[in-house]
């Protein structure tokens, strides 16, 4: 496809063009590149200087924590509080016991303070997925829920990017991100390939 305006439009979006002709109001056709697009969003920073920093990809580990506090609750879902309060200020995938240990006793002792809404937007990011229930509300999540229609295939996404993180003083050189290679983490943005080696 040629550049427009001196860009090149991306593989991602010339696959979408293909699938549906031009015809973009048909996301159906299209929802699971999308899926696979957010699946590679990857946060990265510092915090404070000399404090921990960003590495994370933000939507495995809200997945992990709702399979977690589901697995113990036998209920895959956050409030909004619960959200802003853990998984909003969590940097690393592996704080995920924590979070959930902190849930579960703010619940107990139903000890969460009310809170300014913190506009992150993610929710407007993950409303678009069909495993996601984010509530009615008023234009806001009123909770984080999972589907259960779409828990095996959330926990086969969860278990394939474990693996990956097992391995990764082997393997993830090969999966790009925002603080290691960040080039190739850029082209692989692009491209129409999935985060998990199994879906690619």
């Amino acid at each position: 496809m040629e550049s427009i305006n001196g860009y090149k439009p991306s593989p991602v979006f010339c696959k979408i063009k293909e699938i549906t002709n031009g015809d973009f109001n048909n996301m159906e056709l299209y929802l699971h590149i999308i899926e696979q697009q957010i699946e590679k969003f990857y946060f990265s920073g510092p915090i404070m200087r000399g404090k921990n920093q960003f590495q994370l990809y933000p939507l495995f580990f809200l997945y992990k924590v709702l399979l977690e506090i589901g697995k113990l609750t036998g209920e895959y879902k956050i409030s909004d509080k619960e959200f802003y309060y853990w998984i909003c200020t969590s940097t690393n995938y592996n704080d995920y016991k924590n979070v959930v240990h902190s849930i579960l006793h703010s619940r107990k002792h139903n000890n969460l303070q009310q809170l300014d809404k913190i506009d992150t937007r993610y929710d407007r990011i993950i409303e678009v997925l069909p495993q996601f229930d984010l509530g009615s509300g008023s234009g806001r999540p009123e909770y984080y829920a999972l589907k259960s229609d779409y828990l095996s295939k959330v926990k086969s996404k969860v278990l394939m990017f474990e693996f990956i993180k097992s391995i990764q003083k082997d393997y993830i050189g090969s999966i790009p991100n925002g603080t290691i290679n960040k080039d190739k983490y850029k082209d692989f943005l692009t491209k129409n390939i999935s985060l998990i080696p199994k879906l690619r």
